[in-house]
């Protein structure tokens, strides 16, 4: 069996989903096919082109409405960055827009730049043939009276809706692309390669297959599509076409910029598309056109059936000034400062009461360094009755994070900090998970400020039940040693020092902390033998030789102590004269 027919019935119980392109043209607007006789008129001569500008393939393919809608194999279009057209007089049209692909099937859908109708076959009307039948087969040629091939079908298999035909045409290149139709003009097939051992002779897929290949709302991410580097059309319907801009990305500039435009020319109506193309201005710098965007979208916007109103306008355009602002400053563009982005915020709430620009404003004001009115705007956010009943329980617990750490930083109350820091831990969905967790680690941090130091390391172990003691580094079991110290909780606080060395077992102030918590507990020589073998890998620090003269004091061997803290000494510690008047 040949090896494309394993693989379209493979895929025949897919079901495809086929929203019309937008530069597609409506079947029931049509006129009538073209005829046997002017078949050579609907046939191309097709050469894609790479990014430098040199030749990849050339093949053929034929029109499939009159307004220079084309069908081809996919795999002359694979990797290109432009393509072409011929038609029989050798005229010349770019390919504008590609309209749908599929590689399984290899074809490929595309707009032209023709000038004038087409001549053409229409893939909505047809024929299932018997085997046995004649069909004919019209190559490429600039000459009219080159005779049409004819070809029988000698075996059809069915996958799904559709057929895969055998045909009595050479298996060779000049054939591959072009229209098999019927003597009425209806098309049958498009000749494809038998990949079978030692095939001589052609197969060719259903014509009716041509008509599902579209653009959708998802085809951003379709691996087919983005194969090819020719601009692609949108999906007619605007939300998703939306869809497709927004999965579309920013990966390649030109090709969102098309599709922002396409947009645009064919929703005109539609704000959210000059709002979409003012943010892909911005992000380019390119400031002037930002702003001519966002004035046409307010404009638009005053429509009574604007889907996207002036208050989302103002601030979404809050947001375009206030990331230039803060990230990129230089060079400054007009009046585009925090002060303008905070106005726009400010606008868009005497337009419409949400809590949403209030916490565009909070931002602004925590940017401009305002903090006890940013305070005031993230406070005001929390107690609105929106903020409970339509915001998700993540957003609560940031913004009521933005309010914290505002108060904070405006040096407010530390206890009504903590207070709400604890808002934030009881708005977090649960089960926390490694992200969420975070917010434990900054209310530890101000629970140690306030001298809350049990409660901060209750925090610290929350945390890492939720992230897992594999996932963490010295540095966490060093800052939780740092708290169980000042909660006198010393065997945990010997245990984490303990683990951080370990993990990091190159740095050894983790052993020396070691040692101190050894001496400041009275483990005196526990803490000299610590000191004695780290100074086999760091024989020149004075740390180590201060512990050592200290344990040594306090144990009574006075002699062993002056020693080692005048070797200390010697070596720059300037702390120890203390303890060598104590232990002389």
């Amino acid at each position: 069996m040949n090896k494309i027919l394993l693989i379209l019935i493979t895929c025949a119980g897919l079901q495809l989903t086929c929203p019309i392109p937008v530069c597609a043209r409506d079947n029931a607007t049509r006129q009538t096919q073209v005829e046997p006789k002017k078949a050579y008129k609907a046939v191309l001569n097709v050469i894609t082109y790479k990014a430098d500008g040199s030749v990849l393939r050339s093949g053929y393919g034929f029109y499939i409405s009159e307004d220079g809608t084309g069908v081809a194999p996919y795999s002359l279009f694979e990797d290109a960055a432009r393509a072409e057209v011929f038609d029989f007089a050798g005229k010349r049209s770019a390919v504008t827009r590609i309209l749908g692909a599929n590689s399984t099937y290899d074809l490929v859908t595309f707009q032209t730049a023709a000038e004038k109708k087409c001549e053409y076959f229409d893939p909505a009307q047809t024929a299932t043939p018997a085997v046995g039948a004649t069909l004919y087969l019209r190559k490429y040629t600039t000459d009219k009276k080159d005779p049409t091939a004819k070809a029988n079908v000698t075996k059809a298999d069915a996958y799904g809706k559709y057929k895969y035909y055998h045909i009595s045409a050479e298996n060779t290149a000049p054939n591959m692309g072009c229209p098999l139709f019927n003597e009425d003009g209806a098309l049958v097939g498009i000749v494809q390669p038998n990949v079978e051992d030692s095939a001589i002779e052609a197969c060719a897929i259903d014509a009716r297959f041509v008509p599902t290949l579209s653009i959708s709302a998802t085809s951003a991410l379709n691996s087919d599509l983005r194969a090819i580097h020719i601009p692609k059309a949108l999906p007619s319907n605007a939300k998703d076409a939306l869809t497709y801009i927004y999965m579309l990305g920013d990966a390649d500039s030109t090709e969102l910029a098309t599709a922002l435009d396409d947009f645009i020319a064919t929703f005109p109506e539609k704000v959210e598309g000059y709002v979409q193309r003012a943010t892909f201005f911005a992000n380019h710098r390119l400031y002037d056109q930002c702003e001519a965007d966002f004035a046409e979208a307010l404009t638009r916007a005053e429509a009574e059936d604007a889907t996207m109103k002036a208050d989302e306008v103002h601030n979404e355009f809050s947001k375009i000034i206030f990331q230039k602002a803060v990230y990129s400053p230089q060079p400054p563009y007009k009046d585009w400062t925090l002060d303008r982005a905070l106005a726009e915020a400010e606008q868009a709430f005497s337009l419409n009461p949400s809590p949403n620009y209030l916490l565009q404003q909070g931002r602004c004001l925590f940017s401009k360094k305002d903090f006890q009115k940013a305070y005031e705007k993230f406070y005001q956010i929390c107690s609105s009755p929106q903020f409970d009943a339509g915001w998700s329980p993540t957003a609560q617990a940031e913004t009521w994070y933005y309010a914290a750490q505002s108060l904070e930083l405006a040096g407010g109350d530390s206890l009504q900090v903590l207070a709400m820091m604890d808002s934030v831990i009881n708005n977090l969905p649960t089960p926390l998970t490694p992200a969420t967790a975070q917010y434990l680690l900054e209310r530890a941090r101000r629970l140690e400020k306030a001298g809350q130091y049990r409660k901060a390391v209750f925090d610290y172990n929350q945390y890492e039940t939720v992230v897992g003691p594999k996932n963490l580094n010295a540095y966490f079991y060093f800052i939780r040693e740092q708290a169980e110290l000042k909660a006198h909780m010393y065997q945990q606080a010997l245990d984490d020092i303990r683990t951080a060395a370990v993990l990091s077992p190159e740095d050894p102030n983790y052993k020396i902390e070691e040692a101190l918590i050894l001496l400041q507990t009275g483990l005196y020589k526990e803490a000299i033998a610590a000191c004695k073998k780290l100074l086999q890998t760091v024989p020149e620090n004075p740390d180590c030789y201060k512990i050592i003269g200290i344990a040594n004091g306090e144990l009574g061997n006075k002699q062993e102590a002056l020693s080692a803290l005048n070797k200390a000494k010697s070596l720059g510690d300037p702390t120890v004269d203390q303890f060598l008047e104590k232990y002389k």
